[in-house]
């Protein structure tokens, strides 16, 4: 789990950088060794953070695909769940508040 981890961070990092051609290589990558990792797992924890990370392929394969910068975000929760699965504790996201027309903040 910690090498997948590792081709998630070098996805991130290719995105970040705006090489979406690298970063399409790194996802078709990344997201097989996930599939199959959930195929060798026998923890339940594993096995759902992986299947919620596949379950944003097409939308991250996609938005890398038409090189949008909004692909960032769709990045965010997979590292969460990589996060949560190996052990590391993720602190829950705080809600933004909405900004008010009439305070102007």
């Amino acid at each position: 789990l910690g090498r997948l981890f590792g081709q998630f961070l070098a996805l991130e990092d290719a995105v970040l950088a705006s090489d979406y051609a690298g970063a399409q290589a790194l996802s078709s990558s990344f997201f097989n060794a996930a599939r199959e990792e959930v195929g060798k797992t026998g923890d339940a924890a594993i096995r759902t953070a992986l299947d919620a990370t596949l379950m944003r392929r097409d939308t991250v394969t996609a938005g890398i695909a038409r090189g949008e910068s909004s692909v960032r975000d769709a990045l965010a929760p997979i590292a969460r769940e990589l996060r949560r699965a190996l052990g590391y504790t993720v602190p829950p996201l705080v809600p933004v508040k909405p900004v008010s027309a009439e305070s102007g903040t």
